[in-house]
């Protein structure tokens, strides 16, 4: 009995739901992650360590998106390739994602670690945070590979038709 679904026959309403509520559940919890996150934040280590992670919001998802969006973006390039029964194409496309996600990974963070100090003044964050913020900033962007290590094969997966 085969458990993979046939994205190309079918209601295309039914099909894209059974595909995008499971990804829309996905990031409610990872959302919920992030809440968590700052409420432990907020009560163990203080009002000030909360603040900073909040100054540091946009800035990280600025980042992060754009590393995120590389590495799930090459599943677009693996699923071509994957479609067309080109299993060179599908091999070399994985590597050639996998290589690029991770170098241009390596890349913005460090450009943001280099950034961040002048966009969080010019976002006037407070001079009391800005320390915190920076050291969280720091620790984010230093951890962001291990979050593009994860993306990278779920994104492959995906584009091979695994979502599960």
């Amino acid at each position: 009995m085969s458990t993979q679904t046939n994205m190309t026959n079918g209601n295309p309403t039914k099909l894209l739901l059974s595909f995008a509520i499971p990804l829309m559940l996905g990031t409610i919890f990872q959302q919920s992650f992030i809440l968590v996150d700052r409420i432990i934040v907020g009560h163990l280590i203080g009002s000030n360590a909360f603040s900073s992670v909040g100054a540091t919001g946009s800035v990280s998802m600025v980042f992060t998106s754009l590393c995120l969006g590389i590495a799930i973006g090459s599943g677009i390039v693996v699923s071509q390739f994957y479609g067309a029964n080109d299993e060179d194409g599908t091999a070399s496309a994985i590597r050639n994602g996998t290589i690029i996600s991770i170098l241009s990974t390596i890349i913005v963070s460090i450009l943001a670690l280099v950034v961040t100090r002048p966009i969080l003044i010019l976002l006037n964050t407070p001079t009391s945070l800005l320390e915190d913020s920076i050291n969280y900033m720091s620790i984010s962007m230093c951890g962001l590979i291990v979050v593009i290590l994860y993306y990278i094969p779920f994104s492959i997966l995906c584009s091979l038709g695994d979502a599960k």
